[in-house]
Parts: structure tokens; C-alpha cells; sequence
């Protein structure tokens, strides 16, 4: 099976960075990549020009962080499966999470998320981020987990194996 290692050229590995400034161990093998969270994860400004996709992951987890997390350079991620700044910031709010929106940023207010039917706006990405908070928050349902489909058909089966230590 082919995975995603150190020496990948994908740039959305830049998430990485961001998450090891957040207080996440990361550990970058040749095809292994381990990601093990904090008991409390560090407030970012983060510049994400050159890795819009993996934007939505970062507003989903941010509600965790100990202070505002605010995500940079975003514009360009308006015209993709979905509007993803406005459907991220949508959902957060539905599930009581305070968000600040601009055209080019959103910054996420930390606080506890309620149980809430995600919308996924037909976008993989919507549906894989937001199904990160259902690992944290019981009463997390996403609405249309197929649309997962498109990259990733496994994505929830995948999801479901890993070992949340808390």
C-alpha cells in the first residue's frame, strides 16, 4: 500500500508545521507519518496560501486550541467543491463555536462544540475535517459521509481504526 512519508512533495505536508507549533508530536518516517496530540493544543496564526486544502482540517480542530487560531491565505479555497471558508465557518457556528470571517482568513475562537449534524456541502474535505471532531465531541453525525467517495472511500473504516489516547 503507498503512503505518505517524509519525502512526499505533497504540500499540504506543510500542515505538519503548523500542528508541531500547536504542541503535536509529529513523527516523519520514510512512508509513516504519526501525529499525537497535546493535552491542550497552542493557539497559531497560520499562512495556508500553499496549502488551501488541508485549511478546513485546522477551523475544525481550532475550537481545541487554547486561544483564537486564525487561518491565513484562504481566498483562493472559495472556489472548490465547495466555499469552504463560509461552509467551515457555517458549521462551527451551528456547533457554537465563536468565528471571526473575512474574505482571506477565518479565525476560530476556542470553546467546547456541541453535538451537531455537520453539512458537508458535497465536499470531501468538509466531511473528512469536521469527522476529526467527532473523535473529541460524542454527538458528532456527518450528513453525507459518502461524499467522502471522491478521494477517499475508506476514509471513515481508516478513521475508525486509529487509537485516540486521551
Amino acid at each position: 500500500m503507498h503512503r505518505l512519508g517524509r519525502d512526499s512533495a505533497q504540500g499540504d505536508l506543510g500542515l505538519l508545521d503548523v500542528l508541531e507549533r500547536m504542541g503535536c508530536t509529529v513523527s516523519r518516517e520514510r512512508d509513516v507519518i504519526d501525529v499525537r496530540g497535546p493535552e491542550q493544543l497552542r493557539a497559531v496564526d497560520a499562512d495556508f496560501t500553499r496549502m488551501g486544502d488541508v485549511a478546513t482540517t485546522l477551523m475544525a480542530i481550532a475550537p481545541f486550541a487554547d486561544g483564537p487560531v486564525t487561518v491565513r491565505g484562504i481566498a483562493q479555497t472559495h472556489f472548490e467543491e465547495s466555499d469552504r471558508p463560509v461552509a467551515a465557518a457555517t458549521e462551527l457556528r451551528r456547533m457554537g463555536v465563536s468565528v471571526d470571517s473575512g474574505w482571506d482568513s477565518v479565525t476560530v475562537h476556542p470553546g467546547p462544540p456541541r453535538p451537531t449534524v455537520v453539512n458537508t456541502y458535497d465536499d470531501h474535505r468538509i466531511a473528512m475535517s469536521f469527522a476529526l471532531v467527532g473523535l473529541r465531541v460524542p454527538g458528532i453525525t456527518i450528513a453525507d459521509p459518502g461524499c467522502v467517495a471522491k478521494t477517499f472511500p475508506s476514509f471513515f473504516q481508516e478513521l475508525g481504526r486509529l487509537a485516540v489516547v486521551s
